[in-house]
């Protein structure tokens, strides 16, 4: 007898348990569905509701694994803001849960007509390459994208940027994945993967003067003047090349007088510049040698 009491007190006990009940807060993500076709959100209502629900012990711990979806159906909807009421039959419970409070109550969304348009990417730079150096050219693949959103939107762009890309420090080329900088209301639905990118950084070319070289004779045992004694030249190269030879003072100016005899002669200069230069103007181009007899 008192063992049959037992067992009674116990199913008593797990029918307690299990028909007793439990409140909680949770977050039920919203799913928006059927947009109409030729209509966009630009009014997002937010991620989610908040409800107070009611549920047995025994189903509150599976509550987390449920994966409760509000579905928000707007095929009815037409350009303009929406107010819309919350109703809490729009999320699937299994039986022995219950909302009893949600909130919001409404929830607001602005509807716009879509369009969509066809433009260029730009890629975006920020910084400075290393000194000397500089962006020559950038190119993207896909060099358009098809950009969809609001009819005001997505009229006023022009082009489409990607996210910057930093060269600060950089001396040589390279190429990378990156993302589109896109405006809130437009997206880019055929580009599924991030834009690539291939970015050309050169040494900068610049020209530069320089003045008052000594013009100096070579090869000859006999006493000599070179008139004018000095050269004015335009170099074109690599920055960083000619602010060195500025610098060190490395040009070279030279007359061959090798095998002339005292005299007067008319000469050019030999010009000594780093192969990466180009000489771009000489002045004067020719020079009065006298050599005289001991």
């Amino acid at each position: 007898c008192t063992f049959h009491l037992c067992l009674l007190g116990a199913a008593i006990l797990l029918l307690f348990n299990c028909s007793s009940s439990y409140e909680t807060d949770i977050f039920i993500p919203i799913d928006v569905q059927n947009i109409p076709k030729g209509l966009i959100i630009t009014e997002h209502p937010p991620k989610g509701i908040e409800a107070r629900v009611r549920a047995l012990k025994a189903l509150a711990k599976t509550l987390p694994e449920m994966e409760l979806r509000y579905k928000m159906d707007v095929s009815d909807l037409l350009i303009g803001v929406h107010a819309i009421p919350v109703n809490p039959e729009n999320v699937k419970l299994p039986q022995g849960i219950s909302i009893l409070k949600i909130n919001p109550s409404f929830l607001t969304m602005k509807m716009e007509k879509e369009v969509k348009k066809a433009v260029p990417v730009v890629i975006s730079i920020s910084g400075d390459p290393a000194p000397g150096f500089e962006v020559v050219a950038t190119k993207a693949e896909p060099s358009f994208i098809i950009l969809r959103g609001s009819e005001k939107i997505v009229s006023q762009q022009k082009e489409i940027p990607t996210k910057p890309i930093d060269v600060n420090g950089i001396s040589e080329s390279f190429q990378k994945k990156i993302a589109l900088d896109l405006l809130e209301g437009t997206a880019a639905p055929f580009i599924s993967k991030p834009i690539h990118v291939e970015v050309q950084i050169k040494e900068r070319i610049v020209s530069r003067k320089f003045q008052d070289i000594p013009v100096e004779g070579k090869g000859s045992p006999y006493p000599h003047k070179i008139t004018p004694p000095v050269i004015n030249i335009v170099v074109k190269g690599p920055e960083n090349v000619l602010e060195k030879l500025q610098k060190d003072k490395e040009i070279k100016v030279q007359i061959d007088l090798n095998a002339l005899k005292p005299g007067i002669y008319p000469r050019r200069a030999i010009i000594t510049l780093p192969v990466t230069t180009t000489l771009v103007n000489v002045k004067p181009k020719i020079f009065t040698v006298t050599i005289k007899d001991g």
